[in-house]
């Protein structure tokens, strides 16, 4: 079985990477694991992947983490993972991770609108 160790709080783009994952590998039984954000990626095998966690690099499992684009702006753990996979299934997904791209790299405070 698969496990996908996720952070204990995870934001819209670790959930949505994690489903995506899921669906694309086809796996049948996913077996959510919550860890710290310190986790350091003990008890990993090679079928497990690890989604939006700072665990070192290691030899075992698929490890997808935030990172920062050409234009120095935040890219999503969504956007990496697509870049991954065959253009046919990542396309109608583009628009997704544009958006998790931008709302990590937004911070606000938001101007008001009257």
């Amino acid at each position: 079985m698969n496990k996908i160790y996720i952070p204990k709080n995870p934001n819209l783009d670790v959930m949505t990477t994690a489903w995506l994952v899921s669906s694309v590998d086809k796996i049948d039984e996913v077996n959510i694991q919550t860890v710290p954000a310190t986790w350091g990626g003990e008890s990993m095998t090679d079928d497990d992947i690890c989604i939006g966690l700072n665990s070192p690099e290691g030899e075992l499992g698929l490890r997808i983490r935030y990172g920062v684009n050409k234009g120095g702006n935040m890219k999503s753990c969504f956007s990496y993972y697509l870049e991954g996979i065959d253009e046919n299934l990542a396309s109608p997904f583009n628009s997704l991770a544009t958006y998790l791209d931008l709302s990590l790299t937004s911070k606000g405070p938001w101007p008001k609108t009257n």
